[in-house]
């Protein structure tokens, strides 16, 4: 069986904000609400949010007011471009083995079409180079909101 073609990949220029709550804590309203938000122009914001019986894990692009009393830690995200056919075996552990290599953290979401994989925000450059090595290419970078972002394709 042929190896499938790595999926182009695209840097998120902007901050990716990770908070965590208890089991017992409710979800703010704030975050609720940008989850149903049926209609929002694509793109807008990300936001996922996942409940066990062990705690509420929330990664968002933007800061919720409601949260203001938790700091989150800041990452930066690289999408792998899909859709990406379910049955594509092993694209997690292609894409984790050169940022294990080089110490880079991780924190991977996963949606019906594609892959997120979050690295901390002072490691972005040490990820994208160890990527690079590893033989995946960067289509385009999404560039921040904040002023003083610089985007990775110079533009």
């Amino acid at each position: 069986m042929s190896s499938p073609t790595l999926p182009d990949l695209t840097l998120i220029e902007k901050d990716f904000l990770m908070f965590r709550l208890g089991p017992q804590d409710w979800v703010p309203p704030e975050i609720l609400g940008l989850l149903t938000r049926i209609g929002a122009p694509p793109g807008e914001s990300f936001t996922s949010v996942t409940r066990t019986k062990d705690e509420v894990s929330i990664v968002m692009d933007q800061m919720p007011s409601t949260l203001y009393g938790v700091e989150p830690t800041r990452w930066r995200c690289i999408k792998m471009n899909g859709p990406l056919p379910h049955d594509m075996i092993g694209i997690l552990n292609k894409f984790t083995g050169p940022l294990k290599d080089a110490g880079v953290p991780i924190y991977a979401i996963s949606t019906w079409d594609t892959d997120y994989v979050c690295v901390p925000k002072d490691k972005v450059d040490q990820a994208v180079n160890a990527l690079t090595s590893g033989g995946w290419r960067f289509l385009s970078t999404v560039p921040s909101a904040e002023p003083n972002a610089q985007q990775a394709d110079g533009a």
